[in-house]
């Protein structure tokens, strides 16, 4: 390997609790220091956490709760892996996971550290092997270049497979004449020569916007980003991803159109996609139907609405988008406060199956009274949103139980439902919130990045800018829009301020 990295390289991997590090946890952490081809320093620790691994990442990584229960806490060994990281390259395969993890972790202990030098196997491996293996996994790689080290989801043996090869990758001829950081960095990271000419790029601009790929008049993908610039670039590159490639060689046409700030291209967006309908586009193409959860008056079964106001209504939920999210509210609501499952038809004198097995009242018996019924699970459905946060408390504490007796898919579904209805309540506050004026501070906010909520819709104030969009008829839109524009707002300026 003719590389002459002046700073010695760390190989790190982690294992986690799952995929979003504001969620989960680093259960074990791993770092090799190499410097001249020569392993000088190591460290290793599994961390103790608050919450119990998940079942399925225990049989992945082979990492169970009674394996963390003399660890340390990664807090008291944040000072101590700073100090291995300083002034090194930091080298991983699919390297942005384990540094989002790392990076939130140090944030979050107000602990300030930046991994400015960094090398990722992934985007190597893309850039030199693109068309001469499947995909670009650890595994298949350790496969392609029969390393002696195996993938075995555990950080230490990941390490030693990733750097070998790391090696096998800088030996590339694609690499010739390329023999220190700086000039790798600017291979992976700059357009391809031959994409460049196809698209005649010349100087990107380095502020939000949209940008639009085409193949003659037919749209291939839209995207949007605070920094075009650097987000073509990265589409174009070298290193680019499976999904940029079929893109790039789909596509012979881009344009790019420049935006006040990212919200405002964050809506275009949407908008143009929904329009467009561009091939590679997955979100945002098909708007879903919008919902409510409602008890009425006539009815022992919660109903899910797509009208907001309607008659013989007692108790009403949403806006919720899309129907499977309705339903599993609908089915948490239903488990958790025992509310009937089964049809109204009074013919039976005994209850129904349906309801032994839900162990809730049954609508079919005789004697079943609707009226009591649906004014006692009136005052149910109150009481359980007025007392919201409470529930959350009543979740954890089942998933903890669940945990300690070792029923951890039952675990991980109370996971989910407390994540999916935590999800849907933050919305629908922030809804009601806008409906009734009650939130000014967020339309102040809203108006700072050139957009008005006003009479159900997310107008985009300043056209002037915006003039070559007119034709796409971004600024007409619907009722759902509006509910899916809004939820958007709401988790863009929740990730940027925290001040909603």
């Amino acid at each position: 390997m003719s590389f002459d990295f002046i700073k010695p390289l760390v190989v790190l991997d982690i294992e986690t609790t799952g995929i979003n590090p504001k969620k989960d946890n680093i259960i074990e952490l791993y770092m090799m220091k190499i410097f001249d081809n020569n392993q000088i320093d190591e460290y290793h620790s599994k961390f103790k956490i608050d919450t119990n691994i998940p079942f399925f990442i225990s049989e992945l990584t082979g990492i169970y709760d009674w394996h963390l229960k003399n660890s340390p806490r990664i807090q008291s060994e944040l000072k101590n892996i700073k100090s291995f990281l300083e002034n090194t390259i930091t080298v991983g395969h699919n390297l942005n996971f384990d540094l989002s993890f790392l990076s939130y972790t140090f944030e979050k202990n107000n602990i300030d550290i930046k991994f400015n030098e960094k090398i990722d196997t992934l985007k190597l491996s893309r850039a030199l092997l693109r068309n001469k293996i499947k995909n670009h996994k650890l595994s298949t790689l350790s496969h392609y270049f029969k390393t002696k080290n195996e993938n075995k989801h555990n950080a230490k043996d990941d390490v030693f497979t990733t750097y070998e090869i790391f090696q096998k990758l800088l030996d590339d001829k694609k690499l010739k004449g390329i023999s220190n950081y700086t000039q790798l960095n600017n291979f992976l990271n700059s357009p391809e020569t031959t994409v460049k000419k196809k698209f005649k790029i010349t100087d990107l601009p380095s502020c939000a916007g949209v940008y639009l790929f085409k193949n003659n008049e037919n749209y291939v993908y839209i995207g949007k980003s605070s920094n075009l610039k650097k987000r073509i670039q990265s589409h174009l590159s070298y290193s680019r991803s499976y999904k940029s490639n079929k893109i790039v060689l789909n596509s012979n046409i881009l344009d790019v159109h420049t935006c006040n700030n990212e919200l405002e291209a964050l809506i275009i967006e949407k908008r143009l996609i929904n329009l467009l309908q561009p091939k590679f586009n997955r979100i945002g193409k098909k708007l879903s139907t919008v919902y409510w959860l409602k008890l009425k008056s006539n009815k022992p079964n919660l109903e899910i609405s797509k009208l907001e106001e309607s008659n013989n209504t007692l108790f009403q939920y949403g806006p919720i988008v899309g129907m499977n999210q309705a339903q599993k509210v609908r089915e948490i609501l239903n488990l958790k406060l025992n509310l009937i499952n089964c049809k109204k038809n009074n013919s039976r004198k005994s209850p129904c199956d349906i309801s032994r097995i839900y162990n809730s009242a049954c609508s079919c018996i005789f004697s079943f009274d609707l009226d009591n019924y649906v004014e006692n699970t009136k005052l149910k459905l109150d009481s359980y949103f007025i007392n919201f946060e409470n529930n959350f408390l009543e979740f954890n504490k089942n998933i903890k139980e669940y945990s300690s007796k070792l029923m951890y898919e039952a675990a991980y579904n109370e996971k989910k439902d407390l994540d999916t209805l935590k999800k849907v309540n933050e919305f629908i506050i922030f809804y009601d919130l806008i409906k009734n004026n009650k939130n000014q501070k967020t339309k102040n906010l809203v108006k700072n990045f050139g957009l008005e909520i006003e009479n159900d819709e997310i107008k985009i104030k300043n056209k002037k800018t915006l003039n070559e969009f007119i034709n796409y008829q971004v600024f007409s839109t619907t009722y759902q829009q509006y509910i899916q524009e809004l939820n958007l707002i709401m988790h863009f300026l929740a990730s940027q301020t925290n001040r909603i």
